[in-house]
C-alpha cells in the first residue's frame, strides 16, 4: 500500500531533524524524490511581492540572477517567529533546582567537559579522585557505590584507611559544590535566557505559500494588491547541483497552534548523562518542531519554509516557473520589465483580474480578455 502525503511528510521531518542522518549525495536525492511526492500543487509553491520601490528591485534582481534571498529570522515581520516559548524565571529556577538535587551528575559532567577551562581541586590527583567518585555514582538508582569508589582509589596507590577518609571528604565536596558556587550555577542557568535571540540570529528563512489566490496575502505582502506572485516549481531542483539540493530539501510545512511551554530540563539531563546522541537527537526534534510552529492567527498563510542555519542570505537556485501579476500594475515600467524577463525565461505569465461584477478574482493567461 502506498503511503499518504502526510506519512511521507512525517518521514521527512524525522529524517531531516535527526542529527545522526548522514545526508550523503544519495540520501539527498532520495529525500528530494520523497519531498516531490508530498508537496502540494505537484511541487509548486508561491511568494507574494510588491511591484514598487526597493522591494521590487530586490525581488527582480533575485529573479534575474536566479537566487532566493533568505532573511534572518530576527528580520522577519513576526517578532515571535522561530522562538521557543518558556517562562524565563521558572526555567532558571527549574535548572538550578535540578543541579542542586543532582550534585554527582553535575560534577561528573563538569569535570569531564572538554570545554572546561578551570581547575577543580588543587592538583590533577584531586581531579582524578573526584572523577573516580563521580564515575561510581549509579544514575539509575541515584546511589553512590562507595565500595567501588574506595577500590578505585586503592588501585591508584592510596591506602584503604586513607581512601575511606578521603571518600568522605570528596563526598562532602561534591555534594556542596553546586551551592558553594551559586553564582556560577546561576550564570549557567541564565545563559539560556538568550537562546531565542541566538537562534533567531542564526536561522535563515524563505517563506512560501501553498496558494497563489489568497486575497489576504495579496493585500498584505503584495503592497495592497499592487504586486505580483512568484511560482516556484521544486521539480526543477532535480537539475541543480547536489549541494544546492542539500539546502533545498530543508523545506518544512509550518504548524499553526497555540504555544506550548518548553522546558530546558531534558537538555540539562542530556548534559549530565554523558551527552548521549540518541537522547539529544530526540530533544533536537522537539526544539526544531517548535521553531517551525506559529500561532493560529497566521494559519491563513498556509506557509512552507526553507529553514537553514548559519548560512548566507543568497541561495542560488533558479526554480521559478511562473509569474502572476495583478492587473492594477499592468503598463507600469516594473510590470513591463517583469513580463519581458518572464518571456525571455519561458515562465508562465498570468494576470490576476476582477471578474465583470467585481465579486472575485480570476487568473488568466496574459492578454486574455476580462470575463
Amino acid at each position: 500500500m502506498s503511503k499518504t502525503t502526510d506519512e511521507l511528510y512525517m518521514e521527512h521531518l524525522d529524517e531531516m531533524f535527526d542529527i545522526n542522518s548522514p545526508f550523503t549525495d544519495e540520501a539527498v536525492e532520495r529525500i528530494l524524490n520523497r519531498m516531490l511526492l508530498f508537496l502540494p500543487n505537484g511541487g509548486k509553491l508561491y511568494k507574494y511581492r510588491s511591484m514598487e520601490g526597493t522591494a521590487f528591485d530586490n525581488a527582480f534582481d533575485s529573479l534575474k540572477n536566479g537566487y532566493l534571498w533568505l532573511p534572518k529570522a530576527e528580520d522577519l515581520n513576526d517578532d515571535e517567529d522561530t522562538v521557543l516559548y518558556y517562562d524565563p524565571l521558572k526555567s532558571v529556577e527549574e535548572i538550578k533546582e535540578y543541579i542542586f538535587s543532582h550534585p554527582y551528575e553535575f560534577m561528573g559532567a563538569v569535570i569531564s567537559s572538554p570545554e572546561r577551562k578551570f581547575k577543580i581541586g588543587k592538583t590533577k590527583k584531586d581531579e582524578f579522585e573526584i572523577k573516580c567518585v563521580c564515575n561510581c555514582f549509579d544514575r539509575t538508582t541515584g546511589v553512590l557505590d562507595e565500595h567501588k569508589a574506595i577500590l578505585r582509589m586503592v588501585k591508584n596507590g592510596i591506602p584503604k584507611e586513607k581512601a575511606v577518609k578521603q571518600l568522605n571528604i570528596l563526598k562532602a565536596f561534591i555534594e556542596s559544590y553546586p551551592k558553594d558556587n551559586i553564582k556560577a550555577i546561576e550564570s549557567l542557568a541564565e545563559m539560556h535566557l538568550s537562546y531565542n535571540k541566538r537562534i533567531r540570529s542564526q536561522s535563515y528563512i524563505y517563506s512560501l505559500s501553498e496558494d497563489y489566490d489568497n486575497d489576504q496575502l495579496w493585500a498584505y505582502y503584495a503592497n495592497s494588491n499592487n504586486g505580483f506572485c512568484i511560482e516556484y516549481d521544486f521539480n526543477k531542483c532535480r537539475e541543480l547541483p547536489v549541494d544546492t539540493k542539500r539546502n533545498l530539501i530543508s523545506l518544512y510545512k509550518v504548524k499553526y497552534k497555540e504555544a506550548e511551554e518548553y522546558s530546558f530540563k531534558p537538555l540539562i539531563e542530556w548534559f549530565f548523562d554523558g551527552r548521549d546522541s540518541t537522547k539529544y537527537s530526540e530533544e533536537n526534534k522537539k526544539i526544531l518542531n517548535q521553531l517551525i510552529t506559529k500561532k493560529i492567527g497566521w494559519q491563513q498563510e498556509k506557509e512552507w519554509r526553507l529553514f537553514l542555519s548559519d548560512t548566507e542570505n543568497k541561495l542560488f537556485a533558479d526554480i521559478v516557473s511562473g509569474i502572476i501579476i495583478d492587473e492594477r500594475t499592468l503598463g507600469s515600467e516594473n510590470s513591463n520589465m517583469l513580463i519581458s524577463l518572464s518571456e525571455a525565461r519561458g515562465w508562465d505569465i498570468r494576470i490576476r483580474r476582477k471578474n465583470k461584477v467585481g465579486t472575485k478574482h480570476i487568473y488568466e493567461a496574459l492578454n486574455t480578455e476580462v470575463q
